[in-house]
């Protein structure tokens, strides 16, 4: 019996310090899978990005939101400009149609200032102001049309009309400038500001296009236009 006794004893002194190693291996290999886990599965500290690049990445998706939706807005106006067109007359119809692209240009501007909270809200400003004397240009231009064909052979120009576009041109001219200065230091992406520029030369254009128009009107005498002038 004493040696049975013994015997047992022997064993368990031979099989706890095996247990003990397997049980302490056991615990590291939860340990690390563990670490594994919390590191992205290969044991090192997942890093997720510097904040500033998250940041930019963010910016940058938000520009070309901006972007897309000035292109949307520049394209619903557009569609829009031909609504209409049928109902007026030939001589508001030619004027209309010339300034389709400076409307166009004025509405993305204007749509800038509910978008963008950069130079958004300076821009949109002066285009509403520009926007403010576009009826007195296209109502001029309607009645410089209207006055072509022989009125204009025998008695010259309008020049009432044209004296009109030229006023208005002076003051709208350093609009163009003002809003093509802001555009210029505009910290929006390429595209946008491409965008923006397209927008600055369809109104230069168009004041380059008035002048012609309106000088041309002046210098026109007419027949026995001479009589008058």
């Amino acid at each position: 019996m004493k040696k049975a006794a013994a015997l047992m004893l022997i064993l368990l002194l031979l099989v706890s310090p095996a247990y003990a190693a397997a049980a302490g291996d056991q615990g590291k290999s939860d340990r690390a899978s563990d670490g594994n886990n919390s590191a992205g599965g290969n044991g090192k500290a997942v890093s997720h990005g510097n904040g500033v690049f998250v940041q930019n990445k963010t910016a940058e998706k938000e520009q070309k939101t901006l972007h897309e939706q000035l292109r949307n807005r520049i394209n619903l106006t557009l569609e829009n400009e031909t609504a209409g067109l049928e109902n007026l007359s030939p001589s508001a119809q030619a004027a209309w149609k010339n300034q389709n692209a400076v409307r166009t240009a004025v509405h993305a501007f204007l749509a800038l200032g509910d978008l963008d909270g950069g130079i958004g809200k300076n821009v949109s400003a002066i285009a509403r102001e520009y926007n403010n004397s576009l009826a007195t240009r296209l109502q001029a231009e309607e009645q410089i049309h209207q006055h072509a064909g022989l009125g204009r052979f025998f008695f010259g120009g309008d020049t009432e009309a044209a004296g009109t576009i030229l006023a208005d041109l002076n003051r709208s001219r350093e609009q163009v400038r003002e809003m093509k200065r802001l555009v210029e230091n505009c910290t929006c992406d390429n595209e946008t500001g491409a965008l923006l520029m397209e927008q600055i030369r369809a109104m230069e254009q168009e004041q380059e296009r008035l002048r012609e128009l309106a000088e041309g009107e002046i210098s026109e005498k007419g027949l026995f236009g001479w009589i008058w002038k």
